[in-house]
């Protein structure tokens, strides 16, 4: 039962991400003059065909940084869970 509770709390920011990110495409998310992942993806919508990296780069961020997150709860929880220790 300890394993969830640590792994847990480090996939709150995660999950916090990868709600926020796809509802700001549509302009449904956080108010459009805050900087987010989301948004940057909407933004770079219209140029995609000209300009392709204004949407590969906030895209390719915020997989790296949901997978931060998820590598450190796996992380936390092989250090702070007893059972796994030798």
């Amino acid at each position: 039962m300890v394993s969830p509770l640590i792994v847990a709390p480090a996939l709150v920011p995660a999950n916090g991400v990868l709600a926020g990110a796809p509802l700001s495409v549509p302009g449904v998310g956080i108010h459009p003059a805050c900087p987010g992942w989301g948004r940057m993806i909407a933004d770079g919508l219209p140029p995609l065909r000209s300009e392709p990296m204004l949407v590969r780069w906030p895209v390719v961020l915020l997989g790296a940084g949901v997978l931060a997150f998820t590598f450190l709860g796996e992380a936390l929880r092989d250090a702070l869970d007893p059972r796994l220790r030798p």
